[in-house]
């Protein structure tokens, strides 16, 4: 048996799922990894993608199971090949049934994933209203 541990972002918000009269939580989590291409020194990003499933007795993490929740996952792994219905070609894919869950930190907010900052403060506009 394969384990697997992962610290990553879920994609979309984790679903309440039903396959063959068992119930089951489903989430994807994905890890970006930035990196200098060898050849021409631009930066290149790469995701890497694993879709996870746990007991559909653990309904009561769906609220905190949020796009862009930072989790930690550890569980049993399965390798699947499949056909891209986009492309049509062969792929792997990673399988996490998981075991043990931890949430790290609070969600990303959309600016943050889109990489905008939230606006600044506002300073004061004269010394008098400064605050010490």
């Amino acid at each position: 048996m394969l384990k697997l541990e992962i610290i990553g972002n879920l994609g979309a918000d984790a679903e309440l799922r039903e396959a063959n009269g068992k119930k089951y939580v489903s989430f994807r989590v994905a890890e970006t990894r930035k990196f200098a291409d060898k050849q021409t020194g631009e930066m290149v990003s790469s995701t890497t993608w694993a879709s996870c499933s746990m007991d559909g007795d653990n309904t009561n993490l769906l609220p905190y199971l949020k796009k862009g929740q930072r989790v930690f996952v550890r569980g049993n792994m399965e390798l699947k090949i499949f056909v891209s219905s986009r492309d049509g070609q062969r792929h792997a894919g990673v399988n996490v049934y998981v075991k043990e869950l931890e949430l790290c930190g609070s969600p990303r907010t959309d600016m943050e994933m889109k990489g905008v900052q939230a606006p600044a403060t506002k300073e004061p506009e004269k010394k008098d209203d400064l605050p010490f």
